[in-house]
């Protein structure tokens, strides 16, 4: 079965979203180089559990590694970790300017020192820690119900033994 573009989203139950394009983006990109899609299985349910385990296999050798890393940056699970539109932009900003003499090759650092571009940066940076911080927030809130959740049957089984241990005093004291 042949991966959807927009199957990732969909299997990790997250808000559809420019990373959710990128992913998309991402896999058009490797299935073009491949000539197969990043993952592939029998039935829906298998391509759920791959897409979910993030796992493909690199490029055939005659791609650069750049593109290999591009990739592997577009295509990650989680969304708050896949490379934002800004990042993909400053890298083909750089590829651009390596075209010209190095001398005169500015480079990531003087790109990012740009008044526009770091604000931006700083501005993606800070959207991809809240995203950290509002997932990390969530698996928190899911142990502590579950927390709570083993708490509350403890109690209950810590209540049923007082019973029963008032029970067996009350035999006792009968016999």
């Amino acid at each position: 079965m042949k991966v959807s573009f927009h199957f990732c989203f969909a299997v990790k139950e997250s808000k559809y979203n420019e990373k959710s394009d990128i992913w998309s983006f991402g896999c058009l990109i490797y299935e073009m180089a491949a000539l197969v899609p990043p993952f592939r299985a029998a039935n829906q349910l298998a391509l759920a559990v791959k897409i979910q385990q993030g796992k493909f296999a690199p490029l055939p050798e005659h791609y650069s590694k750049d593109l290999e890393r591009a990739l592997r940056c577009m295509i990650q699970v989680h969304y708050f970790t896949r490379v934002a539109v800004m990042l993909i932009l400053l890298i083909s900003v750089q590829k651009r300017f390596q075209q010209v003499e190095s001398e005169k090759r500015p480079t990531i650092e003087q790109i990012l020192a740009l008044p526009r571009i770091a604000m931006k940066y700083r501005e993606v940076r800070l959207n991809m820690k809240i995203q950290l911080l509002k997932h990390s927030e969530e698996e928190l809130k899911r142990r502590e119900a579950a927390i709570e959740e083993k708490e509350k049957k403890l109690e209950e089984r810590f209540a049923a033994l007082h019973v029963a241990e008032k029970a067996l005093k009350l035999r006792e004291q009968a016999l």
